[in-house]
């Protein structure tokens, strides 16, 4: 259901982008969306230009500016839909089994040892709470739906669990 026509590397030097953040009160901008993922531009290489922002960092502002795809102001329902996507994304990797050079998803994408599946609901509330801060909200607030939908997400991957056990 996701659409995004155009995704952009975001200059990591745009004094007018970083002029309007700093103005904002919001820190530093790491990506932005435009009329609903008619264009997402992300923030991929570090201030310095000498490399590239961590992988756990470029989804997490992916998944966010993805968010804005729904809803465009940082409410509760658009809190409640990136922590649902959140959720998605953490146990997709947390649960599979595909290798790419000997390395699981999970590894390649930074969330191995820090993320089990056990605490992907714990994980996500926790970091929602800084995010939330800064607009004058708290995950509890939204705690209902994200447990919700953690569990949707348990049954199913226990379910594809429990078939792939029968056919192997």
């Amino acid at each position: 259901e996701l659409v995004v026509n155009t995704l952009g590397e975001m200059d990591p030097i745009d004094d007018r982008l970083m002029e309007k953040t700093q103005a904002g009160g919001q820190g530093c901008l790491l990506g932005y969306n435009t009329n609903h993922g008619l264009r997402i531009d992300l923030k991929l290489r570090t201030e310095d230009l000498q490399g590239f922002r961590p992988y756990p960092d470029l989804v997490s502002t992916l998944i966010h500016e993805l968010s804005h795809n729904w809803v465009g102001e940082h409410n509760l329902l658009f809190w409640t839909n990136y922590a649902q996507m959140r959720a998605e994304y953490l146990y997709h990797h947390v649960h599979s089994k595909i290798l790419v050079k000997g390395k699981t998803t999970a590894r390649i994408a930074g969330l191995s040892g820090s993320i089990t599946k056990q605490n992907i609901c714990s994980v996500i509330m926790q970091e929602l709470v800084g995010e939330m801060q800064q607009h004058g909200l708290h995950p509890n607030m939204i705690q209902q739906p994200i447990q919700q939908r953690c569990q949707e997400l348990d049954l199913k991957y226990a379910a594809t669990a429990e078939q792939e056990q029968r056919l192997g």
